[in-house]
Parts: structure tokens; sequence; C-alpha cells
């Protein structure tokens, strides 16, 4: 039986709970008596997650079928490392290589967020400031003009009609901008080979499609790392990872490379026939192959992959800020220009 809590707990909750226990768990605590304390001093939604959890164990569950009970917490890899970690009696561990891995993640998840953080905010107050101006400033200076009778130049009128037309449709705008991101949202989640399609299309883009092979070169790389240091065959990671993979592109091809591994192909030569994988990526897992430190040379790949990353983004964050500037002064000011045109004249004439 599949029992859901209300709320959702973040990677960074989830990567605090498994230091915590591990700690306690290192210490002599037994499981039960861990997430027990753990229970009094965490907050509301968490602690009704780890009394359901201890009670489970308490009734002859292991930690990793308790943890089965509610998919809105955990996945497939955090069920699969948690069995592996009781399986082995390296459950403390375990926790520690999970909650590192939850980490890495989260941190370049926010630095990619904090760098389109900026353009997005500057886009949205330039869509505001159009909007207040086709809603409230251009109307009172029509009435103006019409007022003065006067003669208004091309730029001028096309703005004025184009704000008529948003005032007298706005309802029905608004309903079919709604219905259709309703209805494309809805359409995309429930269709697998549209969401591989706007990967694809995704990928194709520049920097941003090279921000997100790197991304996704990056996640893989970190959890192959660790499931293979937590003792799972390189078959069984690759398509355990293949689905949790943030580009269904990625996806579908860390489960065909988990296929050709399977027939008896190295992971270097899997990834060497797909045109997804660089060659800096393949030479990394190369040289682990041939030194047997396939889980170092996959992290340190990582690591040079996440540089790259943060190197990418500082320059296209320094190039984006004067330009998405520069667009919303050109928005303003040629608005600003056309409404002002005629009364230059008006002023001219009297």
């Amino acid at each position: 039986m599949t029992v859901v809590f209300k709320n959702k707990i973040s990677a960074h909750q989830l990567s605090i709970f498994c230091r915590q226990l591990s700690t306690l768990l290192s210490a002599g605590v037994s499981l039960t008596q861990g997430l027990t304390l753990l229970s009094t001093i965490t907050n509301t939604s968490l602690q009704k997650w780890l009394i359901f959890l201890k009670t489970r164990i308490e009734e002859g569950e292991s930690f990793s079928q308790a943890l089965q009970q509610n998919s809105l917490y955990v996945d497939s890899f955090f069920l699969t490392l948690i069995a592996t970690g009781e399986k082995s009696g390296t459950l403390d561990s375990m926790l520690i290589q999970i909650a590192i891995y939850k980490e890495k993640a989260a941190a370049l998840e926010r630095k990619i967020k904090k760098a389109a953080f900026y353009p997005t905010l500057v886009a949205f107050i330039t869509l505001s400031i159009f909007i207040f101006f086709s809603f409230f400033t251009i109307p009172q200076f029509e009435q103006l003009f019409t007022n003065f009778n006067a003669t208004l130049p091309p730029f001028t009128q096309q703005l004025i009609h184009f704000s008529r037309f948003l005032q007298e449709n706005k309802i029905w705008l608004v309903g079919v901008l709604l219905g259709s991101f309703l209805f494309l949202r809805h359409t995309y989640f429930h269709s697998p080979s549209l969401q591989q399609q706007w990967d694809s299309v995704l990928l194709r883009l520049p920097v941003i499609g090279n921000i997100l092979k790197k991304y996704a070169l990056i996640q893989l790389a970190q959890a192959l790392a660790v499931t293979l240091n937590a003792g799972i065959s390189l078959v069984e990671a690759l398509t355990l990872l293949a689905p949790l993979s943030s580009n269904k592109i990625y996806s579908k091809a860390t489960l065909d490379i988990s296929k050709k591994v399977c027939l008896g192909f190295s992971l270097s030569t899997a990834l060497a026939e797909n045109t997804l994988f660089p060659p800096f990526f393949i030479q990394m897992t190369l040289i682990g192959e041939d030194t047997g430190a396939l889980p170092q040379m996959l992290t340190l790949g990582a690591q040079l992959l996440e540089s790259e990353i943060e190197h990418t983004l500082d320059n296209l964050t320094q190039l984006i800020e004067p330009l998405m500037m520069l667009a919303l002064g050109l928005l303003v000011g040629a608005m600003l220009i056309a409404l002002y045109l005629p009364i230059f004249k008006i002023n001219f004439l009297l």
C-alpha cells in the first residue's frame, strides 16, 4: 500500500535528513531510535513521514521497503542505494553518499536558476511596462490627441490602434493564452514523444543547448559514480539512471548504452558510438576503465564540466545584462517618442 503525504520535502531537507541519520547510525543508535529522535527535531511534514517509517520498520519491514511506500519523497535511485546499503551493512556511509550527491545536484541547479533570474526579471519588468502603457498611459494620450484634433504620425497611430485592440479583446486574449498554456502543458506531460522532440529542440539551441548537454552529462556522471561506489553493477546502474535524466534524449541514450554494455561492450566503447557524448567524456571514462578507478574519473569529469558551465553562465550573464537593458530602453524610448512627438508638433504649431 502506498501512503501519500500532502507536502513534498525538498532535496535540501532530504540531504540534511540523510546526514543526520548517518551520524546517528555511525554512533551506534538503532534505525528506529534514530528516526524517533529526528522526528522530534524536524518540521511537521517531515515528522509525519519519519514516524510512518519508524512504524513500518517496527512492523517488520526493511528501511527500503518502508521508503517505497511513499514515492513523493524518494525516487528509484534513492531506494536502490538504500537497499544496497542495507544488504552490504553500510547504510550509514550510503546515506552520506546520497547526501553529497543531492547537495551537488541542488548546488548546480541553483547556479543555473541564478543565471536565469536576471533575464527573467528584466523580461517581466518589460512586459509589465508594456501592459501599463497599453492600458493606462496610451488611452490618456489618445484622449488628449482627440481634444486637439491633431493629425498623428503613422507610428503613433499604429501604437494607439494596437492599444485599442488589447483593451477591446483583453478577456478573449487572456482566455486564449491561458487555454493554450494549459492545453500544451497537459499534452506535454502526457506525451513522451512530444517531450523527446522538445528536448531535442532545446539541445540544438546555441549556447543554451551546450549548457543543457553538459548538465545532463554531469547528472549521469555524478549518479553513476555514486551507484558504482555502492557496489551496483554497471548495467543495473545505467538502467536505473536512464529515466532519471532531466533530458529525454539523454535518458534514451543512457538506456541504449546499458543494452550495449549488457551485450559485452565496454562503457567507453558504448559511449563512443553515440554522438551525444563528447570525446572528453569518453576519454575520461576510458582512463577510468583502464585504471580501475571509473567512479573517481566520473566524479572528476563532472567537476570539470561543472566548472565549464559556471564559466559559460558567467559570460552569458555579462552579455545578456546590457542587451536586456538596451531592449528595455529601446521599447520605452520608442513608446515615449510615439506619444510625445505629436505634442511637440502641436506646441510648434501653436
